[in-house]
């Protein structure tokens, strides 16, 4: 079981760095997981992505409804996110990190499962609350 955040669930919808390597997990055949949150920050992402002049509006429609696929043909898994709410709060404080973020942790830990991240200070933050924080290959530092 993995769980992923949405800097990697967004590299299976738009082509830029590290996009082959989130492609990857699905060939690894191992269970997906995002905390519910992940909805609307993937969602969120990949507008930005419009506004920046990145994608089309046809792009965009399309990468949203790659998305909701995912989730609805239970590719990606999703758990409720007030599940791990009260132990995000507890590592958002530690860590001094978002509480966005932390529910990525927070949901690793519930599993007890690798997060898989491409943000660097997610994982540099994360790992004095959980050590299996990977960080994507194929990402370049912010």
């Amino acid at each position: 079981m993995i769980v992923v955040d949405a800097s990697v669930a967004v590299k299976w919808l738009v082509i830029e760095d590290g996009a082959a390597s989130a492609n990857q997990l699905f060939a690894d055949e191992s269970t997906l997981v995002v905390p519910s949150h992940a909805r609307i920050e993937v969602t969120g992402a990949v507008l930005r992505k419009q506004r920046d002049g990145i994608l089309s509006e046809a792009e965009v429609r399309q990468s949203i409804g790659i998305w909701t696929g995912l989730l609805a043909d239970d590719v990606v898994q999703v758990i409720e996110f007030d599940q791990v709410l009260e132990n995000a709060i507890a590592i958002a404080m530690d860590t001094t990190h978002a509480l966005a973020d932390c529910l990525y942790i927070a949901t690793a830990v519930h599993l007890d499962a690798e997060l898989v991240t491409a943000d660097q200070q997610l994982q540099k933050r994360g790992k004095r609350a959980y050590p299996r924080i990977t960080l994507l290959s194929g990402t370049r530092s912010h």
